[in-house]
């Protein structure tokens, strides 16, 4: 499983890129607990996230009929976006974010083009 973007859009293989990169650039997909909820919390961090999001998280999972974040699934996640994030600071994050989605749109505009390149498909 790609746990963030970068991953799949610089360092994934082939076939985590042919999976992965399309349907991130159509918005269709988001990797999972990265760079975003960090981000997400402020300088406060992926703990100020869950203080501030855990009701809409929790309501949009019971709907879906995932487990609830409770206290205990709160903190496995935070743990890992910890690992996963590192000693980067909130500016660096921000950064390596900006740069992912820049080249997701950049990778959109090219198969945008790749396709108006074919001229009309017939069906």
């Amino acid at each position: 499983m790609v746990s963030q973007w970068a991953p799949s859009t610089l360092d994934g293989s082939e076939e985590q890129k042919k999976k992965w990169v399309p349907a991130m650039a159509r918005w269709e997909k988001i990797g999972c607990f990265g760079l975003t909820e960090p981000l997400g919390g402020g300088p406060g961090g992926i703990e100020h996230f869950f203080q501030q999001f855990t009701g809409p998280m929790t309501a949009w999972c019971k709907t879906l009929g995932s487990p609830m974040l409770t206290p205990e699934v709160q903190k496995k996640l935070i743990d890992c976006a910890h690992d996963e994030v590192g000693a980067r600071t909130i500016e660096q994050l921000e950064a390596e974010r900006d740069q992912v989605l820049l080249g997701l749109l950049e990778l959109r505009l090219r198969a945008e083009h790749a396709v108006a390149a074919q001229g009309p498909t017939r069906t």
